[in-house]
């Protein structure tokens, strides 16, 4: 039935209803007759309910589409994982150098990154917030270092690479090489003196301990460098006669410093240390 019809019909049953068809004009009847339609009662009474109904349903169906549209529209959208990524410089690290890692890689596709939690495999964890954080390695051996980062959203994820640590680079044992001339005598070098002490004299295991080298000096020059073996795997290489260490067990421990001057001489001084358990605290009184 095309549209002008079904217009046509929907008019017609607003003027008779469903009961008087005698209310029909002749020009009305002829025209549903020509659209073969009874116009005896019942068949224009049958096609009038049909397209009331076809009207109700598809009102119907409009308000559940419409729902259903709503819902989609409004249904949680699901958060996107962050991405973690870093590097670390120098490429070729050494025990006892300070190394710099770097999360800068690292995003969030829907948001930002706000923690930076780094294991460096050695024991030791570092929680950040911002993408930089700096180590240092006292043995040299393999490492597996994992960094997870979580987002705004709470969402987290980990990355993890290995990172090869070196031997630490030594002081150079520097002689004269140069051969005196047979026309001048030299003047031979004279040894460092090397000597230090501690304070506390008395020190507890992870409390920080002063080195004081400024007892050791040099003849016939000056000291340009220190070395300090703290005994327990751990040496540092300083141009000031002061350096701190803490010890995290508690035992003694043999502390060696060697210093070299400016004509590349050497000389050594060891001493023992007695690191004492840490004492309790008691519970403060209320």
């Amino acid at each position: 039935m095309k549209e002008g019809e079904k217009i046509f019909i929907e008019k017609l049953y607003e003027k008779v209803g469903q009961k008087n068809i005698n209310k029909l004009k002749k020009d009305e009847i002829r025209k549903l007759k020509m659209m073969g339609i009874d116009v005896g009662g019942v068949g224009l009474k049958k096609l009038v309910s049909v397209l009331m109904i076809g009207l109700i349903v598809g009102v119907i169906i409009g308000l559940v589409g419409g729902i259903w549209i709503g819902s989609l529209s409004n249904s949680a959208v699901p958060f996107l994982k962050p991405v973690a990524n870093f590097s670390y410089a120098p490429e070729s690290p050494h025990a006892n150098e300070t190394i710099l890692f770097n999360a800068l890689q690292s995003y969030d596709p829907d948001g930002k990154i706000e923690v930076y939690q780094w294991d460096f495999g050695d024991g030791k964890k570092e929680s950040v917030t911002t993408v930089e954080a700096n180590h240092t390695y006292y043995e040299a051996k393999r490492y597996t270092v994992e960094l997870t980062v979580r987002d705004n959203d709470g969402a987290i994820a980990s990355e993890s690479k290995e990172i090869i640590i070196h031997e630490p680079v030594l002081i150079p044992n520097l002689t004269p090489t140069s051969t005196p001339t047979p026309e001048s005598t030299p003047t031979p070098e004279l040894t460092p003196m090397v000597d230090f002490s501690y304070t506390p004299e008395s020190p507890y295991a992870n409390e920080t301990i002063v080195f004081d080298a400024s007892q050791s000096y040099d003849p016939n020059g000056k000291i340009e460098e220190y070395q300090w073996d703290f005994g327990d795997g751990k040496n540092e290489y300083v141009t000031t006669v002061e350096v701190n260490h803490t010890y995290s067990e508690a035992k003694r421990y043999t502390v060696k410093l060697t210093v070299r001057d400016n004509d590349g001489t050497i000389a050594s001084e060891s001493k023992e240390i007695d690191i004492l358990f840490e004492p309790e605290t008691s519970p403060s009184c209320l």
